[in-house]
């Protein structure tokens, strides 16, 4: 049976283009496979998969994906059954790749908004809401990370809760604001097997509401990692705990102890710095609040269990 020339036509361009492609594609193969690895990975990057600092498990200040049921003890308001949710992620938007995987110079976007629900109550008042920014810039060489950023907080009180404490209004009138800039500092010891990762640094609040905010924080703290089963090629599940302490100058330096552990699941071994992974973890804390105005007036227990995913 002849064919149509003009369908004949197009066969043969179809032909061409698929013998042109391949050409092209063997060359490329040939090229980088060929090339010296360290000047394939020595290169820029937009948007690279992961980020350079670790994923810190039991950290108050990494933003993230979270649900969280707390059940609390505080001096004021905070001691009740708490629902906590959080939008949150790190975002690279560009990075250097240095010479071994994992090293490199990065810049990036963070962001979050955290809610408080009071969860005993009828309508599950909302007790508080912070909203944070900041412009991560990393660097990391072998086992150690260090990143400096900017970022910016505010807080607002929920109407309900308002309604129900009226006198709670002075300090929503007053507004919760504070931005500053911080550099933390981790290293790694082990492989993906098992690791230890510690980690410090402090931060400096330049801009500051209410205007008697002192101004200084620190924090330290070290997590764990333990790999106890791999699905192939696929993902990998290890047992993670960490624990973090901080210090608030506003608080005339009162230490918080935070401290979380579980399981997280993650990209098999290879896998880019500080890829997407999902831990369920059981959490406690006890300090000074850290929830925006409760931050600078109450102190707070709780334990709970939370569902942690990193973007």
């Amino acid at each position: 049976m002849s064919l149509d020339p003009h369908w004949r036509k197009l066969l043969c361009l179809i032909g061409a283009l698929s013998t042109i492609s391949g050409a092209s594609a063997a060359q490329t193969s040939t090229l980088v496979s060929g090339a010296d690895s360290a000047s394939v990975t020595a290169r820029f990057e937009i948007f690279p998969r992961g980020t350079l600092f670790p994923s810190l498990v039991a950290s108050l200040r990494e933003p993230q994906l979270r649900n969280s049921l707390l059940f609390s003890t505080s001096d004021l308001d905070l001691g009740t059954m708490l629902g906590l949710t959080e939008q949150g992620a790190s975002i690279a938007l560009w990075r250097r790749n240095g010479r071994a995987h994992g090293d490199g110079l990065e810049f990036g976007i963070q962001g979050s908004a955290s809610a408080q629900f009071d969860l005993e109550s009828s309508k599950w008042t909302l007790l508080n809401a912070d909203y944070t920014f900041s412009y991560p810039l990393t660097y990391r060489r072998g086992a150690t990370a260090a990143r400096f950023r900017y970022y910016h907080v505010s807080s607002h009180l929920g109407d309900r809760y308002l309604l129900l404490r009226p006198e709670a209004r002075r300090f929503n009138n007053s507004g919760f604001r504070r931005e500053a800039v911080e550099l933390m500092v981790a290293r790694t010891f082990g492989d993906s097997a098992r690791s230890l990762v510690g980690f410090g640094g402090g931060e400096y609040a330049y801009s500051v509401t209410p205007k008697d905010m002192k101004r200084g924080a620190l924090r330290a703290g070290a997590d764990v990692f333990k790999r106890f089963h791999e699905f192939g090629k696929t993902a990998r599940a290890s047992w993670v705990a960490g624990s973090e302490l901080t210090f608030t100058q506003d608080r005339d330096w009162a230490m918080g102890v935070s401290v979380r552990a579980g399981y997280e699941i993650g990209r098999a071994t290879g896998e880019d710095p500080g890829g997407r992974r999902y831990r369920m973890l059981a959490e406690f804390y006890n300090g000074p609040a850290t929830f925006g105005h409760f931050s600078r007036v109450d102190n707070i227990r709780y334990f709970g269990f939370g569902c942690y995913v990193i973007p």
